[in-house]
């Protein structure tokens, strides 16, 4: 793309309502121009936008929206110009094709980006002093990090793959219990403490949950090495789960 042309697409973005690249997104089909400059009006913002498109002088175009997994990503554009032979419908085919390998290539690239994040974020979470699990929508635990296998005398690999009501006695009940947010928060107005059973010793949480998308989790800070407990004015660390739909996140304090 020339300077030129790309001043002018920021100067004037294809939002027309009539405009291919508008059409084409809407439609979800490609649109052909046989003769782009019969097309002016639809394209033009205003009068020096039209008279900006009759200079650059293109004389045939075609333009393919990007869609991968039933979603758009955006569209491409493809244009000819004088001494070039001008676009046929035989040419929309090809079109359709680059355009269907460009939104692979895209969306691959984001699931990717998605992909790292979590990974990211799984081992992040092993570093951190408190005891984060993730559940599935079937309650079954798909994370158990190094503090939360301390503070439940349980293993990774004696957690992960096992519903949390076989490994936390009761663990239905206080799950009822636990009062959910919309989103991310620190806690304040929506903790609740419940006595939670830990191989035969009563440990109390005072839990807050959070909406995210697709899984369970608890967070649960350990307590004071000397004292069992921590300051009631300390407030929860936020952590943003990729990908947890309703992760529950507890502040852990053990009562003599």
């Amino acid at each position: 793309m020339s300077p030129h042309v790309r001043d002018l697409r920021r100067r004037y973005p294809p939002t027309a309502a009539d405009h291919p690249v508008q059409r084409a997104i809407r439609t979800g089909e490609a649109v052909y121009l046989a003769d782009i400059q019969e097309h002016v009006d639809e394209m033009a913002l205003d009068a020096e936008h039209a008279e900006e498109i009759q200079t650059l002088s293109n004389t045939s175009g075609i333009v393919v929206p990007l869609i991968a997994r039933a979603r758009t990503l955006g569209a491409i554009q493809l244009g000819t110009v004088e001494p070039q032979p001008r676009f046929t419908e035989a040419d929309v085919e090809l079109a359709v094709e680059l355009a269907r390998r460009a939104s692979l290539a895209l969306d691959n690239a984001r699931l990717y980006g998605e992909a790292q994040a979590r990974a990211h974020a799984a081992s992040a979470l092993e570093f951190v002093d408190d005891g984060v699990f993730l559940l599935d929508s079937d309650g079954v635990i798909r994370l158990w990090n190094p503090a939360a296998a301390q503070t439940f005398r349980a293993k990774a690999a004696q957690a992960v793959g096992r519903p949390a009501d076989e490994l936390i006695r009761d663990w239905r009940t206080v799950q009822a219990t636990i009062p959910v947010a919309s989103g991310p928060t620190g806690g304040a107005g929506r903790v609740k403490t419940v006595p939670v059973d830990v191989q035969g010793e009563e440990r109390w949480l005072s839990i807050s949950a959070v909406a995210l998308p697709r899984r369970h989790g608890l967070r649960i800070p350990r307590p004071d090495r000397r004292t069992g407990d921590r300051p009631a004015e300390e407030r929860l660390r936020r952590h943003r789960l990729p990908r947890a739909p309703d992760a529950a996140r507890g502040h852990l304090r053990c009562r003599p």
